[in-house]
């Protein structure tokens, strides 16, 4: 039963994410409300594998679609704390196209990828994503749209969201000011699963928005600098919680961002103090220190090294902790070769703090990816991860070693 009591149901406010797409360095999405729900999930292999926006220079149509197939082996399906040994399968398929419009630009691109366990079937995983995105440079808006499926042992949850965008831009001046906002719906379904005391999760859907307006300040060609002003609110459908804790609540922040590219250098710093307040009496507000960092280095045509780190807060219903503060760090190198094979190396180290309570959360992860192609449009890949999480809470902790091999295909 101490499973149920490890669930932090938790979906993050993610004012880290949101900040990145105010200094401009990733598309809105709805992501930016939602976040790493479940503690055993993996920051390195857990996520959407997103497929390249394809360029559209020299056509007003481009579009392309990639399907495939890996088998394999763990010895904990699920993850879960009663580990399993079990054989893998895992599907995965991706299509985008972005066609331009006299108005602008619109990309349509889906994400699907499901892992099953054939020892386990209820710990299956899987992500479903699609996501339109609108862009009219002349005007200097964009609209995105997105809808996403996550399915977890201990966690299924649907994410809609909309967004927008709009910057006012001149020739003249190198500051732009900009407005943005995002809106979603979190929809939580019940969990099957025995282990689970509260595996009814009505009490954790809820309505997510936000809004910010600065400016963005050009300095240079390389270096940029935004600030902003803004606010986010969480309203919960059902007002009182499992455990009878109203966790409505309202957010403002400030952020202070500053992007860099020269060369082969790319790097994104953003801070932001964030004050929350809460309906319910028995959470106090809450003063927080946010940020995210990125750096991507090319050393060479062949080899390139990517690093990130970011602090961020999220949302959860873990008896009466009002917070999960979330430290991530991320860092990689991709190695390719003229014959298109490439090897990706990664680690990450998470970190989390339940305010109000005494519990730590720590997750240790290390993936190795390798592909090659074996025809124009066919390739072989193969992935070798490893998890191992760990909290203060019961002294409880797990691990899993995953191995897959397989191939796609592309259109």
């Amino acid at each position: 039963m101490l499973s149920c009591w490890l669930r932090p149901q938790s979906c993050a406010v993610a004012y880290v994410c949101a900040m990145t797409v105010i200094a401009g360095t990733t598309p809105t999405e709805a992501q930016s409300i939602g976040g790493n729900l479940s503690p055993l999930r993996g920051a390195l292999t857990e996520g959407i594998s997103q497929a390249s926006k394809p360029d559209t220079t020299d056509s007003s149509v481009a579009q392309a679609a990639e399907i495939g197939i890996a088998v394999g082996a763990t010895n904990n399906a699920g993850p879960s704390f009663s580990e399993r040994s079990s054989a893998v399968v895992q599907t995965k398929a991706s299509a985008i196209q972005s066609r331009t419009l006299d108005q602008g630009q619109l990309t349509l691109q889906l994400d699907v990828i499901d892992r099953a366990f054939t020892a386990q079937s209820e710990a299956r995983n899987g992500l479903y994503a699609l996501k339109g995105t609108f862009t009219d440079d002349a005007r200097g808006y964009t609209l995105t749209a997105s809808s996403l499926h996550s399915l977890e042992l201990d966690e299924v949850v649907t994410e809609n969201s909309i967004g927008f965008e709009k910057q006012w831009s001149s020739s003249v001046v190198s500051s732009s000011p900009f407005v943005s906002a995002n809106a979603a719906y979190l929809d939580y379904r019940d969990v099957d699963n025995l282990f689970l005391e509260f595996a009814n999760q009505d009490d954790r859907d809820r309505i997510s928005l936000s809004a910010h307006a600065g400016i963005k300040h050009k300095l240079s060609e390389a270096w940029q600098l935004t600030f902003a002003l803004g606010a986010d609110t969480k309203r919960y459908v059902e007002q009182r919680d499992d455990f009878l804790i109203d966790r409505n609540n309202m957010s403002t922040l400030a952020v202070l961002g500053s992007t860099f590219q020269s060369g082969a250098l790319s790097a994104s710093l953003n801070y932001a103090p964030v004050y929350r307040v809460y309906d319910d009496p028995i959470f106090n507000p809450l003063l927080a220190h946010t940020f995210a960092a990125e750096a991507n280095y090319k050393i060479s045509d062949n080899v390139q090294m990517t690093a990130s780190a970011k602090r961020s807060l999220e949302e959860t219903d873990f008896l009466d902790a009002k917070v999960v503060e979330e430290f991530v760090g991320v860092l990689g190198i991709t190695i390719a070769w003229p014959e298109r094979s490439t090897l990706g190396l990664q680690a990450a180290y998470t970190h989390r703090e339940f305010r109000g309570l005494e519990r730590t959360d720590q997750k240790y992860e290390a993936a190795i990816n390798f592909e090659t192609p074996i025809t124009d449009r066919v390739k072989l890949t193969s992935q070798l991860s490893y998890l191992h999480f760990e909290t203060t809470f019961a002294e409880l902790e797990t691990d899993q070693l995953l191995g897959l091999v397989g191939i796609s295909h592309t259109f």
